[in-house]
Parts: structure tokens; C-alpha cells; sequence
């Protein structure tokens, strides 16, 4: 028998086999390249998105501390508002309370003058 055809034929199986690897090797590598792209457009827009989101966060915790700010000096005016209307409000009662004070001392002087002039006393007195 004739070695040279079996030869030939474990030959052109090994090379057959060879390039079966290779092929599968560059197909694997093509496969791990586009998987690794994959990954990194992945990562790419998963950063993207944790950016977006902390702006946003950050946008309104910022308009919150400063809708908080002109809560608190509205609250302040407001404070400030009332204490001064109390204030103008004591100060008219004050007067009024005055005036119906001294009203009152005239008219108790004007009865005890009447009084003392009719019963004949003495008008000093009042």
C-alpha cells in the first residue's frame, strides 16, 4: 500500500482542521470586539444617564433651598408686617386711652364744680 495518498489526506485534514481554527478564531476575536464595543457604548450611555440625573438632582435642590430662602423672608416681612401694624394699633390705643382718660377727669371736674355750686361748697376743691 501506498503511504503517499494517506499522507496526502491526514495532510489536507490537519490543514482542513487548521483553517477551521483559524476561522473560528477570527470569528471568535470579531465576536469579542463587538461585544467589548457593546460594553463600552453601555458603559458610555449608563454615564450619561448618572450624569443627567445628578444635574437634574442638583436643579432642583437648588430651586428648593431657594424657594426655602423666599419662604423665609417672606415669613420675615410678614413677621415685621404684623409687629408694626401691633405696634401702630398700641400706639392708637394708647392715645385714645389717653384722650378718654382726660375726658373723663374734665367731666368729674365739671360735675364736682355743678355739684359744689348748687350744694354751696367750695369749688376749689374740684
Amino acid at each position: 500500500m501506498n503511504k503517499t495518498p494517506l499522507i496526502l489526506t491526514a495532510l489536507a485534514v490537519i490543514l482542513g482542521l487548521a483553517a477551521c481554527t483559524e476561522t473560528q478564531k477570527e470569528s471568535s476575536e470579531e465576536a469579542k470586539q463587538e461585544v467589548t464595543t457593546q460594553l463600552q457604548k453601555v458603559k458610555e450611555s449608563a454615564g450619561e444617564a448618572y450624569d443627567a440625573t445628578e444635574q437634574a438632582t442638583t436643579e432642583v435642590l437648588d430651586e428648593a433651598g431657594e424657594m426655602l430662602e423666599e419662604g423665609k423672608a417672606q415669613a420675615v416681612d410678614a413677621y415685621e408686617d404684623v409687629k408694626e401694624s401691633a405696634n401702630d394699633m398700641m400706639e392708637g390705643a394708647e392715645d385714645t386711652a389717653s384722650e378718654v382718660k382726660d375726658a373723663a377727669v374734665d367731666k368729674a371736674k365739671q360735675a364736682c364744680i355743678e355739684l359744689k355750686k348748687k350744694t354751696g361748697g367750695d369749688v376749689s376743691e374740684c
